[in-house]
């Protein structure tokens, strides 16, 4: 087998490639970190046999990354290893460059680090792969932003040791039976630094503290098929986080394997629930980063030997347009507002009877406007609790926006579509000289778009409703350091 430094050296980096993965990957690392409130979605095909297909896909993947870059982060699937249950069957671009000849490990090494590059220039979107061999890492060190360790390797010892040296994200697979307490063992030995030998070489690490779950479903003893990806397994989830010590607790979810029982056309559906879930729970939208799903250019699956260009000759995969629509709806569904048509269309409200007029965004005084349905919002004030109402038509007067208002959590005895508790931000809202309803002085808040209506109160009025100590992220919080490679060299600034 050819050194590292001869295929590197062959097939390298440009240096603006590289400052374009350097950027990246402190977008995807801020997501981790609690930094950034963008949502990952991880998409691309069950396998990248073909180089040309992958390469027009990702680049199809970075028009929609502009678009919805306010939003989410887009990290192309490139899988170039796959795992075979039984051993048979093609077991990726690493091994057989081209799908019908014969394995040559040598030309796989070169073609996957080769497509990878492509993609990247082209794309501008750096990849997610699977660590199925961990001694062939460093032959895509500087091109990876993200890498995945399957169900069936990732209870290995020295799976676990590699991800300890990683300085990218690194998502751990429940294993096939579905043992999340496996998973997190295996979570925390790659959060730990570790001296072994790797390569022939004796090495240290200083922990990946980006290491997190990624619930995929299981199989039982029976051969059924058990998803893990409803609301009641992401809280279990979170659960047993808290039990352990582990930095940037972290959930993904793979939306197709055995929660979809590789019923590709689910996807969207479990994509949406994931979304809802997150919604309905602080938990959930501060622990569930992102969604895994399997995706190409033509829907379904095929034999080898079909040769139909952009379809997945391994697991069956969403076609183009369907997971074009899913990536667009995930920009919507990743709004906590989303689905609460009273705070997204309605600023007119009324308390107790009373209806204080609001104007809108872009709205002129006077205007009558529609400001949506009549739909009850609990807010909490002071420890008490009152029905807010939007009524469907009212006159619109002059009021001074000022900010403010932060959905907190949902009010837990309200239906999704009807609920949501506020709370008021202070150091941005300013008091109004009248008073409202009884609650002492304060006014209606202006909203921006899809920002929420809210009331604004004085200080006196208001009981804020704090999040649980353990779901808030210290950022002075001492990490340990992360080595760039296995190869004793450190990021710039780590410990």
């Amino acid at each position: 087998m050819p050194a590292v430094g001869e295929i590197l050296s062959s097939i390298p980096l440009s240096g603006d490639l590289g400052k374009i993965k350097d950027g990246r990957d402190r977008d995807i690392i801020a997501v981790f970190r609690g930094e950034s409130d963008k949502f990952i979605v991880i998409i691309g095909p069950c396998s990248a046999d073909n180089e040309d297909a992958v390469c027009e896909y990702v680049s199809r993947l970075a028009l929609l990354q502009e678009e919805v870059k306010e939003k989410l982060i887009l990290i192309p699937r490139i899988y170039t290893n796959k795992p075979r249950t039984t051993g048979e069957g093609y077991k990726g671009m690493a091994h057989q460059p081209k799908p019908s000849e014969a394995p040559n490990m040598v030309k796989g090494l070169k073609a996957i680090r080769r497509m990878h590059i492509r993609a990247m220039k082209e794309s501008h979107l750096t990849a997610a792969d699977e660590m199925l061999y961990p001694g062939n890492y460093p032959y895509l060190e500087d091109v990876l932003s993200y890498v995945a360790v399957g169900a069936r390797s990732v209870e290995n010892q020295l799976h676990r040791l590699t991800i300890s040296g990683l300085d990218v994200p690194a998502g751990m697979k429940n294993p096939t039976g579905g043992d999340i307490e496996v998973m997190l063992n295996s979570v925390q030995a790659a959060q730990m630094p570790h001296v072994f030998v790797y390569n022939a070489r004796e090495v240290k690490t200083s922990g990946n503290p980006y290491t997190h779950c990624i619930l995929r479903g299981a199989v039982n003893p029976y051969g059924t098929t058990i998803p893990n990806y409803h609301y009641e397994d992401l809280i279990r989830l979170s659960e047993a986080y808290k039990k352990r010590d582990l930095h940037f607790p972290a959930i993904i979810v793979d939306t197709n394997h055995a929660n979809s029982n590789k019923k590709f056309s689910e996807q969207p559906r479990i994509a949406r629930e994931v979304m809802r879930s997150r919604r309905d729970s602080r938990t959930l939208r501060n622990k569930v980063k992102g969604l895994m799903i399997e995706s190409y250019l033509a829907e379904g699956s095929q034999k080898i030997f079909e040769n139909f260009y952009g379809r997945s000759i391994t697991d069956p995969c969403l076609g183009w347009e369907d997971s074009a629509r899913l990536v667009r709806d995930l920009v919507d569904e990743a709004d906590p507002l989303f689905g609460q048509p009273h705070l997204a269309r309605a600023f007119a409200i009324e308390i107790d009877g009373e209806a204080p007029q609001g104007q809108r965004h872009g709205e002129e005084a006077g205007q009558e406007v529609d400001h949506g349905s009549h739909r009850q919002m609990p807010v909490q004030l002071g420890g008490r609790e009152k029905v807010v109402k939007s009524p469907r038509r009212k006159r619109v007067r002059q009021s001074e926006a000022c900010g403010g208002g932060e959905v907190l959590r949902r009010h837990k005895a309200s239906p999704l579509i009807d609920g949501l508790a506020l709370r008021i931000d202070e150091a941005q809202a300013r008091i109004a000289e009248r008073p409202l309803l009884g609650f002492g002085r304060g006014k209606l808040i202006d909203h921006i778009g899809k920002e929420a209506c809210a009331v604004e109160l004085h200080a006196d009025d208001m009981a804020p409703l704090e999040a649980p100590p353990e779901e808030q992220i210290d950022a002075a919080s001492p990490v340990p350091g992360i080595p760039a490679a296995l190869r004793g060299r450190r990021r710039r600034g780590a410990a």
